[in-house]
This record gives structure tokens, C-alpha cells and sequence, in this order.
């Protein structure tokens, strides 16, 4: 007869394979946990967010879990996306993304947009990169063809310079372009991207201009161009006075006139703040935005009174090498002037000309016509009605006669005059290749401001 176990036996066998059971169970949770974790970690390296929220300054995506991000300062990883105005000026440059989705940058609201998303988990690497330069296509918003009041220039047909001047342009264009930038703790425009020339070759820079005079005058003050009646910028007092008195924000002698068209007389200007006629100097800030490396075109044009010359044969000969005598040079560079200091100057006949929309003639007309045609009289008053730089203004192109400067009126029309008359006045500069721009949207209520990045 078999012998039967007690009861007692019977139930700590049952306890045993009971607890057994839960053991297996409990070791197959931990394997199923610690599973988990490892095929987390494989995606260790990337910034998961349960969510996503296109918006300024965040980086959530409302909705699901499909998308994982890692960000770049170039090859760095990064704890989080940069904001927007960050410290570091970083600007997003590109994405990669697996399975086939892609990023389009929306710099406006500093988010990306997401889109072809149709695989789960789908990871996607953002890339910063710090701005070194102003760049029209990367600070400006919509820096495109004929947007926001900008517009590409092309320079193909320089036959008479190098080609190196043939890089294309950005002007803005057009009777009230939103151009205005903070600077000097006041407003100015910017002109646009353009060409210039430093030791290192044709570069480009953007170029300011100051808005206008104090008391919402259109200029800056009636001053000779040269009391010695040449058109060497070199020895001109004007160029004295904006790199002298009023680039040090000081007292300092001027010929200024009490109107345009007037004579000019010798006086004592004071650029401290203190005088209600004449603008306050420029502050220390502003002085380190200007690139005293860029070197000032000051050609002549063969045609004595700009008869037949377009904005385009203006920009040709002010960068070119002819000058209205064998002794004045064609550049104005520290080289040949020993007050050069960072470079204040003036605009040029070509700016004027590349800075209208045209109206209902059309930019391309006016373009192609000689400035001389951009009659006030005639159906041709589009051009410089839509021009925003015109205005009783001299401007830095001189005529192969050594005593004649060209200027443009108030009306939009541009003559020639003796050096020693006075005209308006608005000083011009060239910021820094280290100068950026880093918020605003150039209208007048929010202009573009400025900082500079080591």
C-alpha cells in the first residue's frame, strides 16, 4: 500500500510551487523592464519630448510621441534647442531626419515645421551654427527678390573692373522700404548688402546711412562739400568734420550753410549734444560697429555733367580708377590719409539710383534709363517719387572736372555742383563683417537692432 503524504506536506509542496510561480513571473516583469529600459537607451542620445508645441522659445510637439530631437552647435551636442536670442547669436543652419521626414526652419516663430512624418519614433537632428557676419539672406527677414522692399542687384556687365565686383547685391528699394535700424541710439536705413573693397579683396558689408537731421529735418545740415572747390575727398573739410568732430562727438570747425544752394561759412560745430541745430556725435558703441578696414571708392565719372550715365555706369566708375586730376587718389584708405579714422562717408549717385521701386514705370525702366531722365516733369517722376534717398543730399561721386560733385535735389533730380556750395548732408558707414543683426523687423515702430559677437 502506497503511503500517502501527510496534509501538512502537500500544502507546503503547493506554497513552494505557488511562490515558484510568482518568482517566474515576478523575473519575467524585471526581464521585460529591464528590456525596456535597454531599447530606451538606444535612443539615449536624443531629446525625446512627450510633446511638442510650435511656438517661440519651445520646442513641444502637441499631439504624440513620434518625434525624438538632438541639437548641434555644429558637432556639439546640446542640452536643449538654443532660444532665440541667445548669448551665443546661433542660427539654425540645417536638419537630418530619418525615415524620410524633413524640417522647414520657421525663424519668425523660431520653430520648426515639421513635415512627410509617417513613421513612429522618427528622429531628427537640428544643427546651429554662430553667426560671423551680417548676411542679408540669414538677419533680414524675407532677404529675396523684390520682398519686403529688397531686391537683388546683379553686376554682370563691369567691363572696366575686375570681376570680383560681380557678387550680387541686396538694396532696398522704394519710397518707404522697412530699412530702419537702431543705431548710434538713433534711427538710420540700411542701404543694403554691397560690395566693398579691403585688403583681403571684394567682400561685401551692409551699409548704413543716418535717417535724418534733428527736429525731423530731411537732412543732416547744409555743409560744403570742399570750401577749396575740388572734389578730392581726401582734403575735403566735410570729410574732416564727419571723421573729426563729429565722429569723437566734439567741437570742431566746419563750412556749413544756412540753406541748400547756399555759400558755405567757416564756423565752430559742436557735435557734444549741446547744440539744438546739429545731431550729437557718435557714442563709443556705435564707433566699434564701423569697419575702418573698408576702403571708400571715390572714382570719377567720365562724363562731366552725368549726362547719359544710368545707376549702374555710376556704380562702374565710382569703383573704378580714373580721377579728376593726376594728384587725387581714386580710394580713400588710411594709406593716403592720416584722418582716415573709421571711415564716416557719404552715399554714392549708384545707391540713390538702385533705391527706387519705380512705381508704375517699373523698377527695371528706371533702372535702365540715364539718371537724367528721372525727370520731376514727366511721367518719369515715378522713379524718384519711389526712390527713398532723395532728397537735397551730396553724394560721394565726383565728375572727371575736379571741381564738381554730384547732388540730388529734393525733388528727385540730380545736378552737379561747385564743391564749395552747400548742400545736405547724411553720414554713411559700413558696419563690421562682426555686426549683426538680431531682432526687429526694420519698420520704423521696431527697427533692426545691432550687436556685436567676438
Amino acid at each position: 500500500m502506497k503511503e500517502q503524504k501527510p496534509s501538512y506536506m502537500k500544502l507546503e509542496q503547493y506554497k513552494i510551487k505557488k511562490n515558484y510561480s510568482k518568482l517566474i513571473v515576478v523575473t519575467l516583469a524585471v526581464l521585460l523592464i529591464i528590456g525596456g529600459i535597454m531599447i530606451g537607451r538606444s535612443f539615449a542620445s536624443f531629446k525625446e519630448n512627450k510633446s511638442f508645441k510650435v511656438m517661440e522659445g519651445n520646442f513641444i510637439y502637441e499631439g504624440n510621441d513620434d518625434i525624438i530631437f538632438e541639437f548641434y552647435n555644429k558637432d556639439q551636442e546640446l542640452d536643449e534647442m538654443p532660444k532665440k536670442d541667445n548669448p551665443d547669436n546661433l542660427k539654425f543652419e540645417k536638419s537630418e531626419c530619418d525615415n524620410k521626414a524633413s524640417i522647414e526652419w520657421n525663424n519668425e516663430k523660431w520653430a520648426p515645421l515639421v513635415t512627410n512624418l509617417t513613421t513612429t519614433k522618427t528622429k531628427c537632428k537640428l544643427y546651429f551654427v554662430q553667426r560671423i557676419g551680417i548676411s542679408l539672406s540669414d538677419d533680414i527677414p524675407l532677404a529675396k527678390n523684390g520682398q519686403n522692399g529688397l531686391y537683388a542687384v546683379e553686376h554682370n556687365n563691369l567691363t572696366s573692373l575686375d570681376i570680383s565686383w560681380n557678387k550680387t547685391e541686396y538694396r532696398y528699394a522704394g519710397g518707404n522700404p522697412n530699412n530702419y535700424v537702431s543705431f548710434n541710439n538713433e534711427i538710420w536705413r540700411i542701404i543694403g548688402l554691397v560690395n566693398v573693397k579691403t585688403k583681403m579683396g571684394v567682400e561685401q558689408r551692409i551699409k548704413i546711412i543716418r535717417a535724418n537731421g534733428i527736429n525731423n529735418q530731411k537732412n543732416f545740415g547744409n555743409y560744403a562739400w570742399y570750401n577749396g572747390s575740388f572734389n578730392n575727398w581726401v582734403e575735403s573739410e566735410t570729410k574732416e568734420m564727419l571723421n573729426g568732430a563729429y565722429y569723437n562727438s566734439e567741437r570742431g570747425r566746419c563750412w556749413r550753410g544756412n540753406s541748400a544752394n547756399s555759400t558755405a561759412y567757416s564756423q565752430n560745430c559742436d557735435f557734444s549734444g549741446s547744440d539744438n541745430f546739429i545731431p550729437k556725435g557718435l557714442n563709443e558703441d556705435a564707433r566699434k560697429m564701423i569697419d575702418s578696414e573698408v576702403i571708400w571708392n571715390v572714382g570719377a565719372n567720365e562724363n562731366k555733367y552725368g549726362h547719359g550715365v544710368t545707376a549702374e555706369m555710376f556704380y562702374e566708375s565710382e569703383r573704378g580708377t580714373i580721377t579728376s586730376s593726376d594728384i587725387y587718389p581714386y580710394e580713400w584708405t588710411k594709406e593716403n590719409d592720416s584722418n582716415y579714422h573709421n571711415g564716416i562717408g557719404l552715399m554714392y549717385m549708384s545707391d540713390y539710383g538702385y533705391a527706387t521701386h519705380g512705381g508704375t514705370v517699373g523698377r527695371e525702366n528706371c533702372l535702365n534709363m540715364e539718371l537724367q531722365e528721372w525727370d520731376y516733369r514727366t511721367n518719369t517722376s515715378e522713379c524718384p517719387n519711389n526712390d527713398w534717398l532723395k532728397g537735397d543730399l551730396w553724394t560721394l561721386s565726383i565728375s572727371i572736372l575736379s571741381y564738381r560733385v554730384f547732388y540730388i535735389e529734393s525733388i528727385g533730380y540730380f545736378h552737379d555742383s561747385q564743391a564749395n556750395i552747400a548742400y545736405g548732408i547724411l553720414p554713411a558707414a559700413y558696419l563690421t563683417n562682426k555686426t549683426i543683426i538680431y531682432d526687429g523687423d526694420g519698420s520704423l515702430g521696431n527697427p533692426f537692432k545691432l550687436k556685436i559677437v567676438s
